[in-house]
């Protein structure tokens, strides 16, 4: 009796083990939770914070947790400095036309939910590089051919996350602080109205200084991934541990009738 207890622990730690997913940094077939990916456009803009604050806009495509969100940035002129931390905002949204916006645009409304990331909650890769232009939305100033290196930011696993609901619009604020030379990456698969930036005490539209045309930002929302399918071999697994508490449970009734008799 005792091995087949041993038998049947092995076999439950086994199969939790092969469902236990990974987690890594964002590709596109890991999925997302929001209309879609918004992902780097070759040859952008990066969106520089100038010590202020970037937000752009997403719709919830599954209601959920938020514990995943990853975004890419690069540094003026590629001079690059040491992150230590940043704060990320989530807001609700208030559209163009609704009558408390002053402003011709959406802009966030509310905050939602607010964290401070350390730089040991957040992972840095550097990706591919590609020639970027650089804008200061402060000042109105850009130059092309800025930099060429790219890196995306990836924070997962977030304890106590967000919320959202299905079909609900937000805003994902971000804010390095005082660290300089930092840029929030354009993105060409735009939603909705522009990304926006905190010049106090307005919200300013982000326009191409080039083309006059509207700037979105690059970043992902996602969350827990949907429990995976048990494989062939959980399955022969999950089978054969029913088998075994069969028999198990068996032989301790058959020894309950021994014993009684």
């Amino acid at each position: 009796m005792r091995r087949i207890l041993i038998f049947l622990t092995v076999v439950v730690l086994i199969v939790g083990y092969t469902s236990i997913p990974v987690i890594a940094d964002w590709i596109p077939e890991d999925g997302h939770k929001m209309h879609w990916a918004q992902t780097p456009k070759p040859g952008g803009w990066d969106v520089e914070f100038a010590m202020s604050r970037l937000a752009d806009d997403w719709m919830c495509s599954q209601t959920g947790a938020v514990t995943d969100i990853h975004f890419w940035i690069s540094w003026m002129g590629d001079s690059i400095l040491t992150i230590n931390s940043f704060t990320i905002d989530i807001w609700s949204n208030m559209p163009a036309g609704d009558p408390d916006n002053p402003y011709a645009y959406s802009v966030p409304r509310m905050r939602l939910w607010e964290r401070i990331f350390t730089s040991d909650e957040f992972a840095i890769i550097e990706i591919e590089p590609d020639s970027q232009g650089w804008f200061d939305p402060s000042s109105g100033s850009y130059g092309l051919e800025d930099h060429e290196r790219r890196f995306q930011v990836n924070i997962t696993g977030i304890d106590t996350p967000f919320v959202q609901q299905q079909d609900s619009i937000y805003w994902l604020e971000i804010d390095f602080h005082d660290l300089p030379f930092i840029g929030w990456k354009e993105t060409d698969k735009n939603f909705m109205d522009d990304g926006v930036f905190w010049r106090s005490p307005d919200w300013i539209a982000l326009i191409d200084p080039t083309e006059g045309t509207t700037i979105d930002l690059a970043f992902v929302i996602t969350g827990p991934p949907p429990p995976p399918e048990p494989s062939l071999t959980q399955w022969g697994l999950i089978i054969l541990l029913a088998i075994m508490v069969g028999i198990a449970t068996w032989v301790v009734l058959r020894k309950r009738r021994v014993v009684t008799a």
